[in-house]
Formats: C-alpha cells, sequence, structure tokens
C-alpha cells in the first residue's frame, strides 16, 4: 500500500484537520490512522492502519486480537494490540499502555507478510487466541469470529493443541476449540454463545 494513502494523525494533518475530513466525508477511520473513503479496506490497509503501534520496530508481527482483526475477523480493531517478536535476536521493546509485547520469538512458519508488515497466520492467532482465553475472555469473542471467517485455521489450532498438554490454559483452549468446531459441523448453533 502507497504511504500517501494512510493518514496517522500528527504526521501530514493533525487530529482536528483529520477528524473534521472525516465529518466532511472525505476519509474514513481505520484502526488508529485514515484512508481515503475510495479506497477498498483489504488486510494490507487493515496492517498498515495499526502499524504505528510497532514504534518502527519491523521484527515485531501483530498477533492475537490483532492478528485476527488484520486477517478480517471482525470491523473494528481491538482496543488493545499484541505484537510478538519474529527475529531471532532480541531488542529493547517498551511496552505501552495500547499494547502488550510478548517476547518470545514467533516462529517464522507461523509468520505472514502482509504488505511490509508481519502478521501470525490464521492457525496460529487461533491457537495463540484459545490459550489467551483464559487470561482475557475478549479472545473468545475474537476466536469465534476467526474460526467462522476462516474455517481451515481451526483444523491447525486443533493440531497444535497437544504442544499446551500440561500448561496452564490448557483445558479452556481445549474446550473452546471443541466448541468451535460443534459450531463449524451444525451452523445452526447460534454464533453468539458464551463460553
Amino acid at each position: 500500500m502507497h504511504p500517501a494513502f494512510l493518514l496517522i494523525p500528527g504526521e501530514r494533518l493533525s487530529q482536528a484537520e483529520l477528524s473534521a475530513a472525516r465529518l466532511d466525508g472525505d476519509v474514513v477511520e481505520l484502526g488508529d490512522a485514515y484512508t481515503p473513503t475510495d479506497l477498498v479496506e483489504s488486510a494490507v490497509t487493515r496492517a498498515h492502519g495499526i502499524s504505528m503501534h510497532r514504534h518502527g520496530h519491523t521484527g515485531l508481527a501483530f498477533v492475537g486480537p490483532s492478528a485476527a482483526w488484520i486477517l478480517g475477523a471482525g470491523d473494528q480493531p481491538p482496543n488493545h494490540h499484541h505484537l510478538q517478536r519474529a527475529i531471532p535476536r532480541r531488542g529493547r521493546l517498551t511496552p505501552t499502555p495500547r499494547a502488550t509485547l510478548h517476547d518470545t520469538l514467533l516462529p517464522e512458519g507461523d509468520q505472514l507478510l502482509i504488505g511490509d508488515v508481519l502478521v501470525s497466520a490464521p492457525g496460529r492467532t487461533l491457537w495463540d487466541l484459545a490459550r489467551w482465553a483464559r487470561r482475557d475472555t475478549v479472545c473468545v469473542i475474537w476466536a469465534r469470529r476467526l474460526a467462522r471467517l476462516r474455517p481451515d485455521s481451526l483444523d491447525d489450532a486443533l493440531a497444535r493443541l497437544p504442544r499446551l498438554k500440561g500448561q496452564p490454559g490448557y483445558r479452556m483452549a481445549m474446550d473452546l476449540l471443541a466448541q468451535l468446531s460443534e459450531e463449524r459441523a451444525s451452523p445452526s448453533v447460534s454464533p453468539l454463545r458464551r463460553t
């Protein structure tokens, strides 16, 4: 995506100018940025719309709810973003109020390059959401959305489940993925059912 299509508050235009342009119908919000109203929203535009949370660290990948949103699960981005180290070398990572930084290495096979932004692959994203669900119930909502949007990600997450055995959250992750499998098998089950 060409940088001219992404307007980040404070760079070329102030937040007030971008808000006025949004009210005039010239731009729309996309994550924490703005884009022209006639630009088609895609995974690339979504990734760039929240890329400022990397703070210039190109070796960080969006994971969890952030990756699910970039991949198309949901209309609005999460309020809190998750990033994970995607390069072997550790750098100085400073957490921010709107982002959690995970310092474990995201394996190369679990990474997707969308535009020039690294994102966890759908199966890895769903697996992360399932194992984080015990700490953050928002992950259950994102997991359900992603499983409906990308049914193949559910098979991948289920195949990864044995890696969690004996770790905290294993039982909840197993129950959540089983429930998502049931919902996929019988579409009559309400997607809004709580876990």
